[in-house]
């Protein structure tokens, strides 16, 4: 296993250097895009390649210097910056590109053109009118692209505005129906109240009709009892008036009247 990974090792560390060589070769025909490809795969195949970083430093100093001169471009650096962070940056970049220190054949160029970047911009009077070029082109720019952010933002502010009202109408609808499902909850509860009232009216009037048919049955019995009796003494004042009994004829009938077995 250990043979295996360090003959991996091998062969990236070739195919790094090969593709390091390829980068120079890329660059002596200038085409510096390709250059800082391979370099950059060089790196990825070995980290540890010596001067890999030197020599896509320098090729990115040629391609800046190429498209424009703009120093602070070249040495990497935010425009109208300060003389010290210049210096600074000079300083990192000397260490990087200088002829000494990198091998690549980019290297003589780059350190000359970061020199000269670090002239220039260490003139005050120079700097100055360079940043102030570069305050108008930016104050021009800003105020091209002005329009184009004024109508950006009146669109966005139009598509925040119809969502909020479409929030508020969805709000005001939910609120609504919430209402309407209320006041249908309350409708409801009455309705049901009323129903219990009526039925609860309807077993007390069914039990006050059971309990006069219960009170007129059992008063029926005594009644009749009592309409017997009345007629018991009416026939037998009548018979008194007709026939006077003795009193133990009179009282041998009214056993007989009013016993059980008679009744």
């Amino acid at each position: 296993m250990a043979s295996i990974m360090s003959k991996n090792k091998k062969t990236h560390k070739a195919a790094a250097v090969k593709a390091l060589t390829d980068a120079e070769a890329y660059f002596k025909l200038q085409k510096l895009d390709s250059a800082i490809k391979e370099a950059t795969q060089a790196k990825n195949l070995d980290p540890n390649l010596p001067n890999v970083d030197n020599f896509i430093t320098a090729y990115k100093i040629h391609i800046a210097m190429s498209f424009k001169k703009n120093w602070y471009v070249v040495l990497d650096i935010p425009e109208c910056s300060h003389l010290s962070i210049i210096k600074k940056r000079f300083r990192a970049l000397a260490l990087m590109v200088h002829p000494d220190k990198n091998l690549s054949a980019a290297a003589e160029d780059a350190f000359k053109h970061v020199k000269d970047a670090l002239d220039f911009l260490s003139d005050p009077v120079r700097k100055e009118d360079y940043d102030k070029s570069f305050m108008l082109k930016n104050k021009a720019f800003a105020a091209a692209k002005m329009p184009e952010t004024t109508a950006a933002a009146r669109k966005a502010a139009a598509a925040a505005a119809a969502a909020r009202a479409r929030k508020a109408a969805m709000e005001a609808f939910a609120a609504k129906v919430a209402a309407e499902r209320k006041a249908a909850a309350r409708a409801a509860a009455k309705i049901r109240k009323a129903a219990a009232d009526a039925a609860a009216k309807r077993k007390l009037a069914a039990e006050t009709a059971a309990a006069s048919r219960k009170a007129a049955e059992a008063a029926a019995p005594a009644a009749a009892k009592e309409a017997a009796a009345s007629a018991a003494r009416s026939a037998i004042n009548a018979r008194k008036l007709r026939e006077p009994m003795s009193e133990l004829e009179y009282g041998i009938y009214l056993i007989m009247k009013y016993s059980q077995n008679y009744m």
